[in-house]
């Protein structure tokens, strides 16, 4: 079965996922978000900076000494109080 070859505006169009969505980045620039998070009591800010960064729960629960499951916790109510600020 032959294929079709892909038209350059389509590859485009797949390979920038982020341009189809919503999100945050669309509405603020990056140092408004930060701002934002820098905003956030250190309880919800130092976990939710670190899962950004890319570190996992087991790895900020380590380095916190805290349980993974405040870890989680904390992150999430985090955000939650980030996209309120953010306001969406």
């Amino acid at each position: 079965m032959a294929q079709t070859p892909m038209l350059v505006d389509e590859m485009n169009y797949l390979a920038n996922i982020h341009s189809t969505f919503d999100t945050p980045e669309t509405y603020h620039s990056a140092g408004e978000i930060n701002s934002f998070v820098k905003s956030l009591h250190t309880d919800f800010k130092t976990p939710l900076k670190m899962h950004m960064e890319g570190f996992k729960y087991k790895e900020i629960a380590e380095k916190l000494e805290m349980p993974i499951g405040t870890v989680k916790s904390r992150i999430f109510f985090g955000r939650k109080k980030l996209q309120k600020m953010i306001g969406n």
